[in-house]
């Protein structure tokens, strides 16, 4: 450690222990999380803290490296959650057009094909004879 005063040690250490344990609240939430959404928030918040965390790092231990560090993380923490983040909304869509195929057969008093009746992706449907 270069020329930090002891108080700025001090508060540097406090701060670094103190996002520490919040990142395992925000873990806790991830995986208790009720919905996908608050999954997808709470790993969000995970990489951003992890961030802070790795900055206050490079500053205690005078390390220039972890700053790079600390950059390819944000990146990394960032494609993560738009890919979950479109993997969500693209589910969403599908349960949600389901719901209105389903309105659609009920109201035309139609019974829904069972999944075995229907022919499976890729292969041709049955002809009657």
């Amino acid at each position: 450690m270069v020329h930090l005063s002891s108080y700025y040690q001090h508060l540097l250490l406090f701060a670094m222990i103190f996002l520490g344990v919040t990142v395992g609240f925000c873990l806790l939430r991830a995986i208790l999380g009720p919905r996908f959404t608050d999954r997808i928030v709470a790993v969000n918040i995970v990489g951003t803290k992890v961030i802070i965390l790795i900055g206050a790092f490079a500053v205690y231990f005078d390390q220039d490296y972890l700053m790079d560090i600390c950059l390819l993380y944000g990146m990394i923490s960032f494609l993560a959650v738009v890919i979950l983040s479109k993997t969500y909304v693209a589910s969403y869509n599908r349960r949600r057009l389901d719901a209105k195929n389903d309105g659609r057969h009920e109201a035309a008093g139609e019974k829904r094909p069972a999944a075995e009746e229907t022919p499976a992706a890729g292969q041709p449907e049955k002809e009657d004879q």
